[in-house]
């Protein structure tokens, strides 16, 4: 009789867990058709396999997700400066100009077409220009005479497209000697005009 009734029991259990909807397992736990985990009469899982579970055992915590490194931002480059280039020349003034005279002659304005050219190869070109003088013949007249040799120049480079914002004239007159003022050939050396300029260079591609 007692074999009846526990069969009876089981039956009614069984009918009961029915009632609530198919079962399912989830893990080793029972659950209904609803996904609820099904209890037994204390209160505790019921197991698919094996023994007993309480219900209110905390599930594993899903993992945190990691987030993927930002990539490092790029390297700020900074371009140097560009570098002011120096140079100097010497026109000799009886290649520029008659004796006495501050007209340029053509060979003289031929020979500064090459400095008038190189410029356009910088930015920001500035030159400046010395004129000088023997020491034949009065000191104020040659200080005169060594500025309008200058300003010849200054005249040609304007007319060539120098703006004339870039060129700075001075006269030395004949104090700034290059050689002796005794023989023809150092006086020949004294009549000068010269050109420093400079100028960041342009680099082409």
């Amino acid at each position: 009789m007692v074999k009846k009734i526990a069969s009876l029991s089981a039956i009614a259990l069984t009918a009961a867990f029915m009632s609530t909807g198919a079962l399912a397992h989830s893990g080793d736990n029972l659950t209904n058709g609803s996904g609820e985990r099904v209890l037994d009469g204390r209160g505790n899982c019921v197991l698919a396999t094996y023994g007993e579970e309480l219900c209110n055992v905390p599930a594993p915590a899903a993992p945190t997700p990691v987030a993927a490194p930002k990539p490092a931002p790029a390297p700020i480059v900074v371009p140097e400066p560009p570098k002011r280039v120096v140079e100097n020349v010497s026109f000799s003034g009886d290649a520029l100009f008659a004796t006495n005279s501050s007209v340029l002659t053509d060979a003289g304005k031929a020979s500064i077409d090459p400095v008038i050219e190189g410029s356009r190869n910088f930015n920001n070109f500035k030159v400046s220009l010395f004129g000088h003088a023997d020491s034949r013949g009065d000191a104020a007249y040659n200080q005169g005479l060594s500025e309008r040799r200058a300003q010849a120049v200054a005249d040609y480079m304007i007319s060539k497209g120098v703006a004339a914002s870039a060129i700075s004239v001075f006269g030395r007159g004949e104090t700034e000697p290059v050689a002796s003022n005794a023989t023809a050939e150092g006086r020949a050396k004294n009549r000068r005009v010269d050109a420093s300029f400079s100028g960041e260079k342009i680099t082409f591609k």
